[in-house]
């Protein structure tokens, strides 16, 4: 991975990529002719995370393949027990809360919330907020106050939006077979006093129907929906991992 302001410029970076030597990946840019990986997107976010931060939900996902794209802002936990009192980027949210180590891997020098975790983390997220309709939101969804305030409704779709790419990301994780609903739901079920369990509970339940036959567990009423093949009909993590071994 290059940065900007290590070993190149910007505008040297910048440069490269116009002429078909680089290409932008997360923070940095990589070779052209490299492969992307799991482990490259986590390296692309080093100057965003350093060592005291770990990406998770939306970022982590993107870095386990289940999204294409990486979100407009990245999202990240602490991965150290102390509160972080530095200046952080406006490319990035921090939630105030310590990730255990049994909650995360280092993928590329960077701390990522391994794909259970981020499952969780996702629907319990896809399931809170003001707007929110049986753990989904609707696409059109605003809340209008009572001024009619174009800000208040662009705020609105803006946590609409993030609720359903928490939805959508959370069920490629599981189409993808990265992460189990069922492992998930014991993980919530030990916890006494969590908010949102009970709505994300009922989220991972319906995802069991969206996870791989091999894994997915028998329930009355039909039968289960196949999951997602990848774009050349392989999951994307899993064709990455074939091309490493190759």
């Amino acid at each position: 991975m290059y940065f900007a302001g290590e070993r190149l410029s910007i505008a040297e970076l910048s440069a490269a990529s116009l002429d078909g030597h680089l290409v932008g990946l997360g923070e940095g840019f990589m070779p052209a002719d490299a492969i992307e990986t799991i482990a490259m997107r986590a390296a692309s976010l080093r100057p965003l995370l350093g060592d005291t931060m770990a990406a998770t939900l939306l970022s982590a996902a993107w870095i386990w393949g289940a999204l294409d794209r990486p979100p407009a802002r990245h999202s990240a936990h602490r991965a150290v027990e102390h509160r972080l009192h530095h200046v952080l980027s406006r490319r990035l949210v921090l939630h105030d809360v310590h990730l255990a180590v049994e909650g995360r891997m280092l993928l590329g020098g960077v701390w990522v919330s391994t794909p259970l975790h981020t499952l969780i983390a996702l629907a319990r997220a896809a399931t809170q907020g003001p707007t929110r309709t049986n753990g989904a939101v609707p696409a059109g969804a605003t809340e209008r106050s009572t001024t009619g305030s174009s800000t208040t409704e662009r705020s609105a779709a803006a946590v609409a939006g993030a609720h359903i790419a928490s939805l959508a990301a959370a069920r490629a994780l599981v189409e993808l077979g990265l992460a189990d609903p069922d492992e998930a739901v014991a993980w919530l079920d030990a916890r006494t006093r969590m908010p949102g369990k009970h709505a994300a509970r009922a989220l991972l339940d319906a995802l069991r129907a969206h996870a791989p036959a091999a894994r997915r567990t028998e329930r009355p009423g039909g039968a289960d929906r196949p999951g997602r093949p990848g774009r050349i009909g392989q999951p994307r993590a899993r064709r990455e991992a074939d091309t490493s071994s190759a």
